[in-house]
């Protein structure tokens, strides 16, 4: 998936979409195995002087250790 789009190359508006993939989440080996979801949210393109990246967001379905008494 891409999340970056050149204004003048009209990528954006072509199907399947041709940009760059600039835009990264990282996770460790630990927790990689955790990822759920994840995607690029083209709405933003949508807005009215929508910047040239798109956000990327992950989902993680973690545990949080409780504190020992």
């Amino acid at each position: 998936t891409f999340s970056w789009f050149y204004y003048r190359s009209r990528g954006f508006e072509a199907e399947p979409k041709r940009g760059l993939r600039i835009d990264l989440i990282l996770a460790s080996r630990g927790l990689a195995p955790a990822t759920t979801d994840a995607g690029i949210d083209y709405q933003v393109r949508g807005m009215e002087k929508p910047s040239d990246h798109c956000p990327a967001w992950a989902d993680f379905e973690i545990e949080l250790a409780t504190p020992q008494a």
